[in-house]
């Protein structure tokens, strides 16, 4: 470990130790905790709202000042250079609404969470900054997501009948979780391709996750995917249309979504292992959970096999994702973003309405409808390429 990662360690340590040993602080938190309690469905996300366009712009600054920026190369599809440390007003934001509105004496796994999202948004931090290879950002995600999954005791115990499986043996539980989680967190981290994409995609996914919880009174849950999406939506709005303030989130802000979303993910699971006699029992909520998160699963999944098929490592970025597909047709990364994030909806959608159809029925819908979206994207560049690219057939896809 050289000194670089060490100051980032300990700084990162420094504030977690200063959160939660600070008795002054706790005591703010309990007293703003009880004074809103009965609101904090609105106020989790307004607080975190608010915290995150407060820190947004200075976050910019810092970016411009210390030259964090991402500059264009052959993987990324913007001109000029972006400040990347988006990520920060995200985690910010989350942090000061969860830190407030979740008491983590009734909720021990709140401090696990807190800690590994700490050091999730520590190792993009260090990424963004100086670059590192994707073997030791691997090691270090495994290694965050085993702290939770071993000491927060986060993990899926259950399958539900999928692949006939229902319990799941403590011994197994373990790797299986973290293999799934880490795979989840950089599924999130190759979407973030365009302007909107990746906040976009999270925040549909984090508030559906939300309703849910909200909806089984999942307080803690419910608490934290809202707090999130009103983190997200300053970021949001400077994102796609911010002149200025323009920022990307960088695998600061990426892997920090990809953490929160496998979190949220293994709870949703979790919370239909016991059959209820309400409306809002899931009892095939892995086939929801995948349909939920179909668009960064699919996606990924079709980029690697296409990597693999030409003889190239399934980690050598490139230009095949389904965002590259739609700018290459000639949409804007508005109008590419929008189409992506409505196809998310429409995958929820169909998830919940098929939700007692059975597993297999459901994933095979959900991948039928993903394939489906595919091969028109194709066909439609094939016509693009064959009528020469010209303006008027590009100006019908914007």
């Amino acid at each position: 470990m050289n000194k670089d990662t060490i100051i980032f360690v300990q700084f990162f340590t420094g504030c977690y130790n200063f959160i939660y040993r600070n008795k002054k602080i706790m005591e703010v938190a309990t007293l703003l905790r009880n004074s809103f309690y009965q609101f904090n469905v609105l106020f989790a996300p307004l607080v975190a709202f608010l915290v995150s366009f407060y820190v947004l712009p200075i976050a910019v600054m810092i970016a411009r000042k210390k030259n964090l920026v991402d500059k264009p190369s052959v993987r990324t599809s913007h001109a000029g250079s972006v400040p990347n440390l988006g990520g920060l007003s995200i985690f910010v934001g989350f942090i000061a609404s969860a830190f407030i509105f979740v008491s983590p004496e009734n909720f021990s796994k709140l401090q696990y969470i807190l800690f590994g999202s700490f050091f999730m948004v520590a190792i993009g931090f260090y990424d963004d900054m100086l670059t590192i290879s994707p073997r030791k950002k691997l090691i270090n995600e495994f290694a965050i997501v085993a702290t939770l999954v071993f000491f927060g005791d986060v993990r899926l115990t259950d399958l539900h009948g999928f692949f006939g499986i229902h319990e799941i043996h403590y011994l197994i539980s373990l790797p299986l979780t973290i293999l799934i989680m880490v795979g989840i967190i950089n599924c999130m981290n190759l979407i973030d391709g365009i302007d909107g994409l990746a906040s976009g995609v999270n925040f549909v996914i984090s508030l559906f996750f939300g309703l849910y919880f909200y909806a089984i009174g999942d307080e803690p849950f419910y608490i934290l995917c809202f707090a999130l999406c009103g983190a997200l939506i300053p970021f949001f709005i400077f994102n796609v249309w911010g002149v200025r303030f323009k920022l990307f989130m960088g695998d600061t802000g990426a892997l920090l979504l990809g953490f929160l979303i496998s979190v949220m993910a293994i709870e949703f699971n979790q919370a239909n292992i016991i059959p209820r006699d309400d409306v809002f029992y899931l009892p095939y909520s892995p086939a929801i959970t995948i349909g939920v998160l179909m668009l960064p699963l699919f996606d990924t999944a079709r980029v690697f096999a296409i990597r693999i098929f030409n003889k190239k490592s399934p980690f050598r970025p490139d230009k095949n994702h389904l965002h590259h597909k739609l700018l290459e047709l000639g949409f804007a990364h508005k109008s590419a973003s929008a189409v992506l994030i409505l196809l998310t909806v429409v995958f929820i959608v169909v998830a919940v309405l098929m939700r007692n159809y059975g597993f297999y029925r459901i994933v095979f819908v959900e991948l039928f409808i993903a394939l489906a979206f595919t091969l028109f994207i194709e066909r439609a560049i094939r016509m693009y390429r064959l009528d020469g690219g010209r303006q008027k057939t590009r100006r019908r896809f914007l």
